[in-house]
Order: structure tokens, then sequence, then C-alpha cells
């Protein structure tokens, strides 16, 4: 099960889960995405939050499922045309 699944079937919401975390939640819709990852000092909270732990399994942002990168593509095209980094 995904973040977003499992963020849902705890009830909460991107914006209440992002609260909860002390993040934006355009942050969380990047880690939803697999644009990013979360920092390792967020993880335990964000294991708490999840009723998961560290250790039990493999957390999702490790697992060797590959992110949907066509929106990210499309993304990364705009930002470099604009002349940002995109990391």
């Amino acid at each position: 099960m995904g973040l977003a699944e499992r963020r849902r079937a705890l009830g909460y919401s991107q914006e209440e889960f992002a609260h909860a975390l002390g993040v934006d939640r355009r942050t969380v819709g990047r880690w939803e995405g697999r644009t990013t990852t979360p920092q390792p000092p967020l993880r335990p909270r964000l294991a708490e939050l999840l009723h998961s732990t560290l250790t039990n399994s493999t957390p999702w942002w490790d697992s060797h499922e590959q992110p949907d990168r066509s929106r990210q593509g499309r993304r990364l095209a705009t930002t470099t045309a604009q002349g940002t980094s995109t990391t």
C-alpha cells in the first residue's frame, strides 16, 4: 500500500497529514507522486502517523516500485525551459 492509500485509510487529508508532520501539503503530494522522499528526520514521525515502524518492513520510499514519471517529465521540461533548477 502506498502513502496516499495508507493516509486515506487512516482518515487524513493531505493538508492534515502535512500539518501533523510540519511540512507543506505540496510536499506530501511530492512524496505521494514519488518525485521526492521524506527527509530522514521526518521518517520516525511519518511511521508513527501511519501506524507503522521503520524496521518492520521496507518503507514505501525505499521500495523498488517505479514512480510514474510522466508528470515529472513535463514539469522538468517546463522548469528547465524557465532556467531554474529542478532539484
